[in-house]
């Protein structure tokens, strides 16, 4: 039960990495039965930007426990809801006492209606800050419901182990059939509600079509998980086994975080090292500035409006929005978020409050700032095409860039001839990251489980 609940908490930080939260395991009052409650300080923009940027994944594992039409109407921008840091939340009254904050569970939007407004049904879309507190019910309410019907599932899962003798077999399913006055639909999506019709171990999905029609709980022998549930069919539950499968050998992508000053060389770093491996892959950001010659729409940046980048603001469009001498720029966020998932190495170049931004988002990104040494950088910008008062003002912006270098976790000295060199730095920095031991926790509990 404690590495369920530590895998949940697990799962809590890498949503949330910014926020102080917990999940915690207690006992119901005048019960025997126990439930978990979340509780801790929330960073609402982050709770934003998961709302924004796991929609595939909030429909997948959450919408289900959801009891409101459409969860997407509650999601408020915590600007407009009277927010800029930090919120306590926690779903016991007790516990909302010790925080001295409200207890969630009062901002579900079904008993918020019919309870607290029933004079006044349209309050709640005049108070954004409501609306607000309706989203984090929605949203928590829901990974509690779903770590609930975890512990439920692994205690199922044991109980079938202690049964049944030692198997080499990968999966076991647990077949039901249709009760009397249940749905085909309902049954499908609350099997284990059924009638008891077999206990299958099996390794190939094969093995079950005896049972088409049926319905199925689906386990994971050797770790006791639950890993899928429905009706029997020639697509189900293969499509749970090959899910569960590519968890097994996790290969998430680096993300990489470049910045530097002006004319120091850290797009032709990025350059260099997309030609040493297919797997970096280089993200375009958007900028309101005017194309420089030679540089590609859609290639080098996405020229857009200052109109249109203001309304990718809003919508939360970007992973970091910020300005630099006098103009906008803005890492779009779907395309990173992809490419890790792809397991590809994502290589941004941002200015340093953006990159500051990112690193928030993602505390295990690799950050560099690249520099040069000050006559190397002078006689470089005296080579382009600039005005006195751009370098000027270059030179400026540098003084303040310097102040900001400690805050990353390399700094690479970019003097002249030094280009090719620092490309194979980098890439060797990145590559040494990938086998540290606090990224590779998987691995050393697989050995674990092997020895």
């Amino acid at each position: 039960m404690d590495n369920m609940i530590k895998k949940f908490n697990e799962e809590l930080k890498y949503y949330f990495p910014e926020s102080r939260l917990e999940a915690v395991l207690f006992e119901i009052p005048l019960s025997k039965s126990k439930s978990i409650d979340i509780r801790g300080d929330l960073n609402v923009m982050e709770f934003y930007k998961f709302l924004n940027f796991n929609k595939i994944w909030i429909t997948e594992n959450l919408q289900k426990y959801f009891h409101v039409e459409n969860w997407k109407d509650y999601n408020v921008h915590p600007q407009k809801a009277g927010l800029d840091t930090f919120t306590k939340i926690a779903f016991t009254n007790e516990e909302a006492q010790k925080r001295g904050c409200m207890n969630m569970q009062y901002f579900d939007p079904i008993l918020y209606t019919e309870v607290v407004f029933t004079e006044t049904t349209e309050f709640k879309v005049q108070h954004p800050l409501q609306i607000f507190y309706m989203s984090v019910y929605i949203i928590f309410d829901a990974f509690i419901k779903r770590y609930e019907d975890m512990l439920l599932a692994h205690k199922e899962a044991k109980d079938v182990e202690s049964l049944t003798p030692e198997s080499a077999k990968k999966y076991t399913a647990i077949i039901t059939s249709e009760p009397d006055g249940k749905g085909l639909d309902y049954i499908s999506d609350h099997p284990w509600e059924g009638n008891l019709e077999a206990t299958k171990e099996f390794d190939t999905v094969e093995e079950l079509y005896e049972f088409e029609g049926l319905f199925y709980q689906l386990f994971a022998n050797k770790s006791g998980r639950r890993i899928g549930y429905g009706m029997v069919n020639d697509e189900y539950p293969a499509a749970d086994i090959r899910e569960f499968e590519k968890t097994q050998n996790p290969k998430q992508g680096q993300l990489i975080i470049i910045s530097g000053f002006s004319r120091a060389g850290k797009d032709a770093i990025a350059d260099g090292l997309k030609e040493l491996s297919d797997n970096y892959i280089y993200s375009v950001s958007a900028t309101t500035r005017q194309p420089r010659p030679g540089e590609r729409k859609e290639v080098d940046y996405f020229f857009i409006t200052p109109e249109c980048f203001a309304n990718l603001e809003e919508s939360g469009g970007f992973l970091e929005s910020a300005e630099y001498c006098g103009n906008k720029y803005g890492t779009l966020a779907s395309p990173v978020v992809k490419a890790l998932e792809e397991g590809r190495d994502m290589i941004l170049v941002l200015e340093t409050e953006g990159a500051m931004k990112v690193k928030s988002l993602y505390p295990t990104a690799i950050s560099f700032f690249v520099a040069a040494p000050a006559p190397d950088l002078k006689a470089r910008m005296e080579r382009t095409e600039t005005t006195e008062e751009d370098r000027r003002n270059r030179l400026a912006q540098i003084r303040k860039e310097i102040t900001m270098i400690p805050k990353y976790d390399y700094l690479i000295m970019n003097g002249n001839g030094m280009l090719e060199k620092n490309i194979e730095l980098v890439h060797n920095i990145i590559k040494g990251q990938k086998t540290k031991t606090s990224v590779n926790l998987d691995a050393i509990e697989k050995l674990k489980n092997e020895y």
